[in-house]
C-alpha cells in the first residue's frame, strides 16, 4: 500500500510539474505577443500624438476645436500608458527596493485620486492603526497597485459611496508544518 501511495504521489508531482511548465510557456507566449502588439501600436500612436500637438499649436486657443484636439492628446496618452503596461507585462522590470513608509504612499495615491473620486461621488476614509514601520518595497510598483485597487473600487461604486482604507501591522503566527 505504501508503494502505491508513493507512486500516486510521484505521478501527482509530475502532473503538477508539467502543468506548471505548460503554464509558464503560455505566459511566455502571451508576453511575446504583448510586446509585439505594443511595438506595432506605438509607431502610429506617436504619429497621432505628434499631429495632434501640431494642430493644437496651429488652432487659436479660444477655438472650440481645441477641446477635440485635447481629447485626442489625452486618449493618445492613455493608449501610450496601455502600451507601456503591455511592455512591462512582457518584460517586467526588476523592483527598485528602498525603505519607504507605506502610509505615505497610501496618502499620496489618495491625493492623486481625490478629485476623480469626488467627481464620481466617492468619499474616502483612511485609518491608520498603530505605528507602521517603514519597509523595503518598490514605491512605484506599490503606487501602481494601490491606484489599480482604488480605481477598481470606484468603478464598483457607480452611484458613489465610501471607500475605507485601513493601514495596520498584522502579526501572523508562523506556519507550523505537520508531519
Amino acid at each position: 500500500a505504501r508503494s502505491a501511495n508513493l507512486m500516486r504521489a510521484r505521478a501527482s508531482e509530475e502532473r503538477a510539474f508539467e502543468e506548471d511548465r505548460a503554464r509558464r510557456e503560455r505566459l511566455a507566449s502571451i508576453g511575446e505577443l504583448s510586446a509585439g502588439v505594443a511595438h506595432e501600436i506605438r509607431n502610429p500612436l506617436t504619429g497621432i500624438g505628434n499631429c495632434a500637438q501640431v494642430l493644437r499649436d496651429r488652432i487659436p486657443p479660444d477655438d472650440p476645436s481645441q477641446r477635440l484636439v485635447q481629447i485626442i492628446l489625452d486618449e493618445a496618452a492613455r493608449l501610450n500608458r496601455i502600451v507601456e503596461s503591455l511592455l512591462s507585462f512582457a518584460h517586467p522590470g526588476r523592483p527598485r527596493l528602498s525603505e519607504c513608509a507605506v502610509v505615505e504612499i497610501v496618502k499620496r495615491v489618495l491625493e492623486l485620486e481625490r478629485d476623480r473620486m469626488a467627481g464620481q461621488g466617492v468619499t474616502t476614509e483612511a485609518k491608520i492603526r498603530g505605528r507602521i514601520p517603514s519597509i523595503f518595497i518598490d514605491p512605484d510598483q506599490i503606487t501602481q497597485v494601490l491606484l489599480n485597487v482604488f480605481r477598481n473600487a470606484v468603478e464598483a461604486m457607480p452611484s458613489g459611496g465610501r471607500l475605507s482604507i485601513e493601514s495596520s501591522v498584522i502579526r501572523r503566527r508562523p506556519y507550523l508544518r505537520r508531519g
